[in-house]
């Protein structure tokens, strides 16, 4: 009996309080909130579907993001410690740290900078190897591109990303301000990239990753596939051949014969039948490629 409460006393304080601060420092956060905000007010007056009323993919991509919060974020957080142990010892160079100690201003600019180059080298290596694309095609599965699309992400898609970008970035090390500091910049650019806003922001389209430009790279047309990778500037996708200005919109957007239709219902058993499909598509797709590799043999 002591063992049963022991375990139920663990899992309480442990997966409901990781929980619950998940959600207040993600989900729930001031910074995600006022970005979401600021992007759904702007696509009112200047979106595609201006004066038209919030889309239920909104809710839909707010709800998995939640979703997975409560369900898998325990777990993914686990991996992702390990996978940080496993760098620690096996990759000690990691500990460097050589933005430490140095002015605010400067570990920013770096960070910023080195993080955009492997957040490309990530999102790449997302799209060219299969396993990671069939967790990466939940976040392409949206047609209706909005801000809370960002976060329409499987829920082990943070992991593989950080696994990724984890090197680099902890060789670089610096202040927690300053990590705190990009990680916010990162949620409010997220939300405004993925807003269905037909913005290009003039000649700065050139430079800087607008919400028109990365429409593009959610394109379900062949000619744009694994294009405009970057997620701040341009100058990654310009160095790797990978840049697309084809900007006008009239393309639909989503994942060619994904098996998975959109949620057209906020029913909350509906959601939860729509996070669960998802979660579940990259075994599944992972399963029936490695069948039919293994057919292929046998023939």
């Amino acid at each position: 009996m002591l063992g049963k409460v022991a375990i139920k006393a663990f899992v309480y304080s442990s997966h409901l309080g990781f929980v619950w601060e998940a959600l207040r420092d993600t989900a729930m956060s001031r910074v995600m909130i006022a970005a979401l905000v600021l992007c759904l007010i702007a696509e009112r007056f200047f979106g595609r579907r201006r004066n038209q009323p919030i889309s239920r993919s909104f809710f839909f991509d707010y709800g998995y993001f939640v979703f997975n919060v409560v369900a898998m974020g325990a777990l993914v957080s686990l991996l992702y410690h390990l996978i940080r142990q496993f760098y620690v010892v096996w990759l000690p160079f990691t500990k460097i740290q050589l933005l430490k100690d140095q002015p605010f201003a400067l570990q920013v600019v770096v960070g910023f900078l080195i993080g955009d180059f492997t957040q490309y080298l990530a999102h790449w290596l997302r799209h060219k190897v299969g396993p990671l694309w069939h967790i990466h095609a939940v976040h392409h599965s949206e047609k209706a591109l909005n801000p809370a699309a960002a976060f329409r992400t499987h829920p082990f898609g943070p992991v593989v990303a950080g696994a990724l970008r984890y090197v680099p970035v902890a060789m670089l090390g610096g202040s927690a301000w300053a990590g705190a500091f990009l990680g916010a910049f990162e949620v409010v650019w997220g939300a405004f990239l993925h807003s269905d806003l037909p913005i290009s922001l003039g000649p700065l389209k050139w430079v800087l990753i607008t919400p028109a430009f990365h429409r593009i790279h959610h394109s379900i047309e062949p000619r744009h596939w694994d294009k405009n990778l970057g997620e701040v500037l341009t100058v990654w996708d310009w160095l790797f051949g990978t840049a697309c200005f084809d900007l006008e919109d009239s393309f639909e957007l989503g994942v060619r014969d994904f098996p998975i239709e959109p949620v057209t219902r906020l029913a909350p058993h509906a959601l939860v039948a729509g996070w669960l499909r998802l979660t579940w598509y990259p075994v599944q797709a992972c399963g029936a490629q490695i069948l039919r590799r293994l057919s292929q043999r046998a023939a």
